[in-house]
């Protein structure tokens, strides 16, 4: 829940080891990866989605078939038993971004834009839970074990992005310092959706 900054919450913010990001405009979400074609969108009332298209393969079967990508034989790593991230559960938030290059479409009032899902934390990965560990170890595996190998796997032909619901990233945090830095028009104006805030996260577990 949103918690009002107060001359209370600052001195924790100062005293104790934080960092920052925006408040993205959008859903928050928890997914939960089961296996191939087993991605689910959890809310806050418990309601269940089901992406139709949204692929993550493992970062072991990414190294081992990186080099295969260019033969004939093209490797698939939805059915390999270990191609596919499993029993893994992030903690995001569902955006919709706009291209300003773009001029909006004013013939609608209904809400438009490209979807894209921002992870900030990771709870469980592959079974193994990782939530008590430092927010930073999280933040980093997030990178390592979900974001690098989906990337790849795209860019080597391995993963369909064409097919995909939506995109997938992690979402960047700061030095508590940055904090005026997020505030800026100039900052908010860079990015291609909504923001309504700032949030900030302890580093520890």
């Amino acid at each position: 829940q949103p918690v009002s900054i107060t001359q209370r919450n600052i001195a924790a913010l100062v005293n104790s080891d934080y960092c920052v990001s925006y408040k993205a405009d959008g859903t928050r979400y928890l997914m939960l990866i089961m296996g191939p074609d087993r991605v689910y969108l959890i809310d806050r009332g418990n309601f269940v989605y089901k992406p139709n298209v949204l692929h993550f393969p493992t970062v072991s079967w990414i190294r081992e078939n990186e080099k295969r990508s260019l033969s004939s034989s093209r490797p698939d790593f939805l059915n390999d038993p270990n191609g596919h991230l499993v029993n893994t559960l992030l903690d995001g938030e569902l955006v919709l971004c706009h291209d300003h290059s773009k001029p909006p479409n004013i013939s609608t009032s209904e809400v438009s834009g490209t979807p894209r899902f921002l992870i900030y934390d990771m709870i469980t990965l592959n079974n193994k839970p990782i939530g008590r560990l430092a927010f930073f170890e999280r933040y980093s595996t997030i990178d390592k074990q979900v974001i690098w190998p989906r990337n790849t796997g795209g860019h080597l032909g391995l993963v369909d992005f064409g097919i995909q619901s939506f995109s997938v990233r992690r979402k960047a945090f700061r030095a508590l310092q940055d904090t005026e830095e997020l505030l800026k028009p100039a900052f908010l104006q860079s990015l291609d959706h909504a923001a309504d805030g700032l949030i900030f996260q302890p580093c520890g577990p």
